[in-house]
């Protein structure tokens, strides 16, 4: 017979049980209290665009880095496995699905998400002590492009990165006011590159006859290197634009989101912050009114008016959808 007082208690068989798992990191859900709802979580969606010129590991990691960090120091209960969405397909049904809460996307994506889903806070990132981005066409001093029509049968090449999501539909919006071709059209072959030093110095020895880069990598170009600034010219600059955004959903708990905006903001005081800044190079990140967007939402708005085939391949392409070329007739 075994003896009474041998006989492990429950409860404290139940503890030392919820140690173990706790020691593990296993789940603990069994443990809680029956008819207890879950408490609200925060999920976050990255467009991989955002990433553009970055290695996706290290992406990767230093958004799981980060949001440990947030989740830990500011209290946030924040899942930390960073979800990565290729098209607006995929995040418009992890928004519909209620998958995620917050969303970090390019301008060109909230255009089309904020037509099934409903934002209602927002950040934006900061450089340089503004949100803007402004696009400059650059040619040779020596060049016969003094406008955009002798852009004809000439060799563009179009730096790629996040900073660069409007450049494109901001010339081709140019070009159809100047009743011209869209860019693809016009241009005899248009070629990417990530790194500015691969887009201007073409330019600069004559293997290219234009390059469209943002003002502040052209800057940074001429600083290292005064010549190109003495090389080079202006053919047309843009307004400002705002490239990227982060929205978060109205369904989100308005404690969660408050929450987490600051932690945000908060982000250039710590060291994973900032770490996590200078990889995608922007310096602090703000909170801000939806009223800010709506210039370059109008800039896309006008795109698809002005420049409709160009517009649909671009929505397809957003979508992940293959654009079915047209029979002709």
């Amino acid at each position: 017979m075994p003896n009474p007082s041998s006989r492990q208690h429950p409860t404290i068989s139940k503890i030392c049980t919820l140690g173990v798992m706790l020691l593990l990191g296993l789940p603990t859900g069994a443990f809680a209290q029956p008819g207890t709802p879950p408490k609200p979580q925060i999920h976050i969606a990255f467009s991989s665009a955002v990433f553009a010129g970055i290695n996706m590991t290290d992406a990767r990691n230093t958004i799981k880095a980060l949001t440990v960090s947030l989740a830990r120091e500011h209290d946030i209960p924040m899942d930390t496995d960073p979800i990565i969405y290729d098209n607006v397909g995929e995040a418009d049904h992890l928004l519909q699905s209620r998958l995620v809460s917050a969303v970090s996307m390019t301008t060109r994506d909230y255009w089309l998400l904020k037509q099934s889903v409903e934002f209602d806070q927002f950040l934006m990132t900061i450089r340089n002590k503004t949100p803007d981005e402004v696009y400059v066409l650059l040619t040779s001093k020596d060049s016969t492009i003094n406008k955009l029509a002798d852009l004809k049968d000439k060799r563009l090449i179009i730096m790629t990165s996040p900073a660069m999501d409007l450049a494109s539909v901001w010339l081709d919006v140019e070009l159809a006011k100047n009743a011209l071709p869209q860019t693809a059209k016009l241009v005899a072959k248009i070629t990417e590159a990530t790194k500015p030093a691969k887009v201007v110095l073409p330019v600069f020895f004559g293997q290219a006859d234009a390059c469209l880069i943002t003002r502040r990598s052209y800057a940074t170009m001429v600083e290292l290197n005064p010549q190109v600034g003495r090389q080079l010219r202006i053919v047309a600059t843009s307004p400002g634009y705002i490239p990227a955004l982060f929205g978060f959903c109205a369904n989100l708990s308005p404690e969660l989101t408050t929450k987490t905006i600051r932690a945000f903001s908060e982000l250039h005081t710590s060291i994973v912050g900032r770490q996590t800044l200078t990889l995608f190079q922007t310096e602090e990140i703000v909170e801000c009114p939806a009223t800010v967007f709506e210039t370059s939402l109008a800039l896309l708005d006008e795109h698809a008016r002005l420049c409709p085939e160009a517009s649909a391949a671009l929505i397809s392409a957003l979508q992940g959808q293959r654009q079915v070329p047209q029979p002709v007739p």
